[in-house]
């Protein structure tokens, strides 16, 4: 197993075909404790920035490979391996929020706050 994975070289285009709403809601659940609660409000958060009409085409494509990638269990570091096994989801996840920052409202932060409460991922 490479430990040195170059994240830049990832394409999350190809993990578009993984992304579901609902596959999405069951491996946040799955996965909270793994995770953390940050990770899974930035990708619930995320998620509201797709659902939003203002978002451009380009910022919704960026999410929907980052969101299908972290569902996919077997990419450069499969989610069962312990303790690494969410680092490369972690930092496709952290690109994309970067990439996507300047699409980011208030209003997603606050939707995605509810989704958890709403789901019990709870403070």
């Amino acid at each position: 197993m490479d430990k040195n994975i170059d994240i830049n070289r990832i394409n999350t285009d190809n993990f578009a075909d993984f992304y579901s709403d609902g596959s999405l809601m069951s491996k946040l659940k799955k996965s909270v404790l793994k995770v953390g609660r940050k990770a899974i409000k930035k990708i619930l958060t995320l998620y509201y920035v797709l659902l939003d009409h203002d978002t451009p085409k380009k910022a919704k494509m960026t999410i929907i490979g980052t969101l299908g990638y972290y569902i996919f269990p077997l990419d450069a570091v499969p989610d069962f391996i312990p303790l690494a096994g969410y680092t490369d989801d972690m930092a496709v996840l952290t690109l994309a929020f970067i990439t996507v920052f300047f699409h980011i409202k208030q209003v997603h932060r606050d939707q995605a706050e509810q989704m958890m409460q709403k789901i019990s991922l709870r403070k």
